[in-house]
Parts: C-alpha cells; sequence; structure tokens
C-alpha cells in the first residue's frame, strides 16, 4: 500500500479503477492480491470468487484481461522452449526444477521464490548466467556497452507503458505490479 493505504492500482490515468471497480472493489480486490499466505490454488480461486460476485461488465473485462495474460505467457514459453534446447544438462536440470516448482500450485509465491532462490544459489554462476538468458528472452542490457547509464530503466519504463497500452486494465499499475500480473 501507499501511504495513504490506497492501492497502487487505485485509479488509473483517466480517473478509472481497475476493471471498472469501486475504491472499496479495488481495496479488497488488492487485499486478496496481497495476501501472502495464500497457496497459488487458494488465491486463484479467491480472486475468481470475487470477480464473480462482481457484475457482469466487470467479469467481462476480467475474462479478456486473464485471456492477454495467458497469451502473452503462452507466447514466452514458446520462447523458453526454444530456448531450453541451448542449454547444458546442469542447466537443464535446474530449469526442469524451477518449472516444476512453478507447476506447484500448492505452495504461496512467496514461498516459490524463496525456494527458487536458495536453488539458484546452490548452483554455479555459469549456470546461473545460462538460466538468466532464458528468463531474459535474449535481452541482456548489463552485457551491452551501448547502453548509457539509465537508459535500461528508461527502456523497461517504456516497454512496460507500452504493455499498459495493449493490455487497458495494467493503465495505473506500478511497474512491478504489471510485471507481477504478466510473470
Amino acid at each position: 500500500y501507499k501511504p495513504n493505504n490506497k492501492p497502487s492500482f487505485y485509479e488509473s490515468k483517466k480517473g478509472e479503477h481497475f476493471l471498472g471497480l469501486s475504491a472499496e472493489q479495488v481495496k479488497e480486490f488488492s487485499d486478496i492480491r496481497n495476501n501472502k499466505a495464500y497457496t497459488k490454488a487458494e488465491l486463484k480461486k479467491a480472486e475468481e470468487e470475487f470477480i464473480g460476485k462482481t457484475d457482469q461488465q466487470v467479469q467481462e473485462k476480467y475474462t479478456v484481461f486473464i485471456e492477454k495474460i495467458n497469451k502473452k505467457k503462452a507466447s514466452e514459453e514458446d520462447n523458453k522452449k526454444k530456448k531450453y534446447e541451448t542449454l547444458s544438462d546442469d542447466a537443464k536440470k535446474i530449469f526442469d526444477q524451477i518449472e516444476n516448482m512453478k507447476k506447484n500450485e500448492d505452495i504461496s509465491y512467496t514461498d516459490e521464490k524463496s525456494h527458487i532462490r536458495e536453488l539458484l544459489n546452490a548452483v554455479p554462476k555459469e549456470v546461473r548466467e545460462e538460466l538468466k538468458f532464458v528468463k531474459d528472452n535474449g535481452k541482456r542490457f548489463n552485457n551491452n556497452k551501448n547502453f548509457k547509464s539509465g537508459e535500461r530503466s528508461k527502456k523497461n519504463n517504456n516497454d512496460i507503458a507500452a504493455k499498459q497500452k495493449s493490455l487497458p486494465f495494467l493503465e495505473g499499475l506500478t511497474e512491478d505490479q504489471c510485471k507481477e500480473y504478466l510473470s
């Protein structure tokens, strides 16, 4: 929450609330999304139950929103599959373990992130670098000498802005929240 206890996606630049929800509904939805005690399955169920209690227009916007996210994820999965073949055997083994953790709906996103971090901290640096390439979709800003200081954050902000335009429901969300919804 922001210091004024409003979710950071309280209102878009156009003055609309996320998915056309009321201010109270946005807060309730935000509370559900930010509940770190929920497993991934519980979070999905709670989110769907919440949306199920809203009017038809919000439900339709939510469905479109989720479809766009799933389409983006499918595209990213295709890229990962292509890059998987280029990994070393050690990196493939770690990659498979990470993907299995991500498929586990019985843990929270916080636990998932913690387990992945522990796993990555235990492997050699070379393996981590290989896996970063798969995750980054080949965009290696830190290795590009042509980028000047600050250009990476400008580019990331431009990428987020472009995604917000193509997914209007993301408008008004912070960069971190956009990344969370798109990951």
